[in-house]
């Protein structure tokens, strides 16, 4: 039954069993009787000797009211207060639900981590009577993880483009570093490769000056032989200097150039390149050096061109280019060159070339039509007039000396393009 103190209106549920009896409330103080019909207003009268006339079952004045324990019958009993049940902290719920989704998405854990402070500080407080401070923690883990998960992941992603970029200028600087060494190798040659007077010539041309218009290969020559018996030929100028062991056969491939390769055959009738054991090693089956095995196009030095044949030699001439990157393009005349550094279809050429004296630099210059294109700028062969514009890759049209200006070729004497087509971009 329910009674309620008469003095401070405090409620207690007690036993049925007890009514009738006295108790004393632990709240005023005030001793009544446990009675639902006279509680709510009677109020035992106080013994002027101390204590409640009502209270005293043993005779004396000033006695203390019996207390009676429950299951002993007799004498009177304190109530015990009605206990609310204990509910668990929605914010608590919340801050879990929200810990588990920041695993995924770290901003939610942000918003977790907030919950968690806020349900901590509710079930932190025992009047509250409210539970769920374990969930709150879970959620605040939760959403931590989350947190430092998304920052791994941010500066990934900040770093991915700054590492990409590191890596390809570092591929710039080794193609430039290959091709100073191909040119320094060049230059050595050219020391044995002189008459009595004036300068020596670089691979292909003889000792005075003129192409050389047939190699033969006898074994005592070296270890490799050239697709072609040209002198003008890249890949005939490459093998003699191969054979002469100035450089390894990997210094000749560009390190994004995945068309050109040491092992790799000349194409089948179908276009499709053959697998072969590595040119230049031990047990190699493929010794043949043909426009598969090299990245780097070179002057074109045929008879008729004589600025250009004067030019490829130890002039250490600072404007005069006699090695680039290759065109993997169409033919440079259609306007549709590329290079290995540029997207595939995209008609654009830039690209690493060597001038005479030995210096590099990587072109990625605009053209007449505002195009990026593989031109380059105040060119000048064997003394003649500086070329304002000048293409790489074939005769300009600005009225320069026949001969006097840039032309690279690759595939043989006189074609500037890949033969082959364009290989696999980086």
């Amino acid at each position: 039954m329910i009674v309620q103190c008469p003095q401070c209106q405090k409620s207690y549920n007690v036993p049925d069993e007890q009514a009738g009896r006295q108790a004393k409330c632990d709240a005023c103080g005030q001793v009544f009787t446990l009675d639902t019909e006279a509680s709510a207003g009677r109020v035992d009268e106080p013994n002027p000797y101390g204590g409640h006339a009502a209270a005293d079952q043993s005779g004396g004045y000033g006695a203390a009211p019996p207390t009676a324990q429950p299951g002993y019958g007799g004498g009177s009993t304190y109530a015990q207060p009605a206990v609310p049940a204990r509910t668990t902290s929605g914010v608590a719920v919340a801050a879990l639900v929200c810990g588990l989704i920041g695993i995924l998405v770290a901003p939610i854990g942000l918003l977790a981590i907030i919950l968690g402070i806020v349900a901590l500080t509710q079930t932190g407080k025992a009047e509250n009577n409210v539970g769920g401070g374990g969930m709150a923690v879970a959620g605040m883990v939760c959403g931590a993880i989350g947190l430092v998960l998304g920052v791994v992941f941010l500066l990934i992603a900040l770093m991915l483009p700054a590492l990409g970029t590191a890596r390809n200028t570092a591929r710039k600087m080794t193609n430039s570093t290959q091709m100073r060494g191909i040119h320094m190798g060049m230059v050595t040659f050219s020391q044995n490769n002189r008459t009595s007077t004036g300068d020596g010539f670089f691979p292909g041309l003889k000792s005075d000056g003129s192409t050389v218009p047939t190699f033969t290969w006898p074994s005592a020559q070296g270890t490799f032989a050239s697709s072609s018996a040209a002198g003008c030929d890249p890949a005939t100028r490459y093998t003699v200097m191969l054979n002469k062991s100035f450089f390894t056969p990997e210094y000749m491939l560009n390190p994004v150039d995945k068309g050109a390769t040491v092992n790799r055959s000349n194409a089948n009738a179908t276009g499709v390149f053959q697998e072969v054991m590595p040119i230049g090693f031990p047990g190699g089956a493929d010794t043949t050096v043909s426009s598969n095995n090299f990245s780097y196009a070179m002057l074109q030095i045929n008879d008729a061109d004589e600025d250009r044949r004067k030019e490829w030699s130890e002039t250490i001439n600072s404007q005069a280019i006699v090695m680039g990157d290759r065109n993997v393009g169409p033919a440079a005349g259609s306007g549709q060159a590329e290079s290995v550094w540029t997207e595939a279809g995209s008609g654009e050429w830039e690209g690493t070339v060597v001038f005479n004296d030995g210096s590099t630099n990587f072109i990625s210059e605009i053209d007449m039509n505002g195009n990026l294109g593989p031109v380059a700028s105040n060119t000048r062969y064997n003394l003649q007039r500086t070329n304002p514009l000048d293409n790489l890759f074939d005769e300009s049209d600005q009225g320069e000396t026949p001969g006097a200006n840039c032309e690279l070729v690759f595939a043989d004497c006189t074609s500037d393009a890949n033969q082959y087509g364009a290989p696999d971009k980086p």
